[in-house]
């Protein structure tokens, strides 16, 4: 156990102690304290308080639920909040009687002597994994998509997934849909998928197109369908590439890189170079992928950095070039939070059938979300408007 630190909570005077490396949040329900949270992962808001006293440090989150002029202001998450000495804390949002009313977390060993199942599962949903929500880069599998993996008799998949509202776009269903039947068709064993979209007002179609390899205009011939998804998939290729490049260049500046040193490396350094940031450490064999996938680089001495269109980017013009890149990735990490909101709303906190219509979309204890921007960008007509003959929304 490393150095132990002890937080104040004003202006209810609780205190409790917190360990070196366990966030603020933790530290609270190991210790039964129930503090105000919602998404735990630095999207919310919901734990957002002031820190008066004391050093700590910040786990990467999103500006949408601490912008930077707030932290300029000591605000601070206590889900991302590692601490180096006591501290003392102003909360925003509690309620007194039940903050000391939760059970405290705890942790217990235990021995795996069996794995039951079927190892294909596990195959399975490590596909799945790799299928990224088309507009926000974020697997299906982390977003809480995935509802269920069915393997059958001579080797047929089924995969049901859901979204977060009943109306959610067609065209992102359908390419969701697409995504999910090639990855688990990677599988040798794998003959026959069928991807299964539930609770949604075009469920039937976007299965039937699916289960019947048809095209989104085939599936939808009873609609006004007047564009393929081609154009819509390249706009989220493209916004991915911008957001996954923003947090390898973040990272080597956290490194310690020169903005002069990043533009100019090419992709053999970048391979070589050490980033520490838990993101950009993340999404720099994302980014790699893409940039090789969409053929802006494609040996070790091609420039790492460069824009959409291939171009390469000075050093005087990285800040101007990141402010557009975080542009993108605030507007996805947003949309993000919202979608997995919603989706907690709807199957998590109530009826399966009910909908996520008013509910905040950290669970109640944070910013509200009044729509999902994933659905609301590319919306499919309301429920009464169903009938054949109605245009969808590209």
């Amino acid at each position: 156990m490393g150095d132990v630190y002890t937080v104040r909570l004003n202006p209810v005077g609780v205190e409790f102690e917190v360990e070196e490396g366990e966030t603020v949040l933790d530290a609270a329900f190991r210790q039964g304290i129930a503090l105000p949270h919602g998404c735990k992962e630095g999207r919310c808001a919901a734990c957002k308080c002031v820190l008066n006293e004391g050093e700590v440090e910040l786990k990467p989150y999103s500006t949408f639920a601490l912008n930077e002029m707030e932290r300029d202001q000591n605000h601070v998450l206590l889900c991302r909040t590692l601490v180096y000495s006591d501290i003392e804390v102003d909360l925003l949002n509690f309620d007194e009687e039940i903050l000391s009313k939760s059970i405290p977390v705890r942790t217990f060993g235990a021995e795996v002597t069996r794995v039951g199942g079927d190892a294909r599962i596990a195959a399975v949903w490590n596909q799945l994994d790799g299928v990224m929500d088309p507009e926000l880069d974020e697997s299906i599998v982390d977003l809480g998509f995935v509802e269920d993996v069915v393997i059958g008799a001579e080797g047929r998949v089924d995969v049901a997934f859901r979204l977060p509202t009943y109306w959610c776009s067609p065209n992102f269903a359908f390419l969701m849909a697409d995504d999910i039947g090639q990855a688990v068709r990677a599988l040798p064993w794998a003959r026959e998928v069928h991807p299964q979209l539930r609770d949604h007002m075009f469920a039937e179609e976007v299965n039937r197109g699916a289960h019947l390899g048809l095209s989104f205009a085939e599936a939808f011939r009873a609609f006004e369908v007047g564009a393929t998804l081609e154009g819509l998939r390249e706009t989220f290729l493209r916004k991915a590439f911008q957001r996954r490049q923003e947090a390898v260049i973040l990272g080597l500046r956290r490194a310690g890189w020169s903005d002069a040193a990043i533009v100019t490396a090419d992709l053999a350094t970048l391979d070589r170079a050490v980033i520490t940031d838990p993101e950009g450490l993340r999404q720099k064999p994302r980014y790699c992928e893409i940039l090789l996938a969409r053929g802006l680089a494609t040996g070790p001495s091609d420039l790492a950095f460069v824009t959409l269109e291939g171009e390469a980017i000075p050093a005087a013009g990285l800040p101007l070039h990141l402010r557009a890149l975080r542009a993108v990735r605030i507007n996805m990490e947003a949309n993000g939070a919202l979608c997995r909101g919603l989706l907690d709303a709807r199957y998590d906190e109530g009826p399966r059938e009910a909908m996520a219509s008013s509910r905040p979309a950290c669970g109640g204890h944070g910013a509200s979300a009044g729509g999902c921007g994933s659905c609301a960008l590319q919306t499919a007509p309301a429920p009464a408007a169903r009938d054949a003959g109605a245009s969808l929304a590209m």
